[in-house]
C-alpha cells in the first residue's frame, strides 16, 4: 500500500509541475522561415504563376507518383485551378 501511495505522490507532483511549467510559457508563438534565391523575378515567377510547373519543384508530385493532376484552361492567372488525385491501384 506504501508503494501505490508513493507512486500516486510521484505522478500528483509531476502533473503539478507540468501545470506549473504550462503557466509560464508563452500562450502564441511564431515560426518564420526564408530562403534567397539566386534568380531573376520573372524566371521565379513563371514557376508559381502557372500551375503546371508546379511539379518541376513542388513536393508532392514526388512523394506520390501515382497522383493524377487536373488542370484548369488557362493554368495561370486568376481563376486557375488544379485538382490531384490518386488512383490507388
Amino acid at each position: 500500500m506504501k508503494i501505490l501511495l508513493r507512486i500516486l505522490g510521484v505522478l500528483a507532483a509531476l502533473i503539478l509541475v507540468l501545470v506549473g511549467v504550462a503557466f509560464v510559457l508563452p500562450r502564441s508563438y511564431n515560426i518564420e522561415r526564408s530562403a534567397t534565391i539566386n534568380a531573376k523575378p520573372e524566371t521565379i515567377h513563371a514557376q508559381i504563376a502557372d500551375l503546371r510547373a508546379w511539379k518541376n519543384w513542388g513536393a508532392w508530385q514526388e512523394r506520390d507518383p501515382g497522383m493524377k493532376t487536373e488542370y484548369s484552361t488557362p493554368s495561370t492567372g486568376v481563376g486557375a485551378w488544379s485538382s490531384e488525385a490518386n488512383t490507388f491501384g
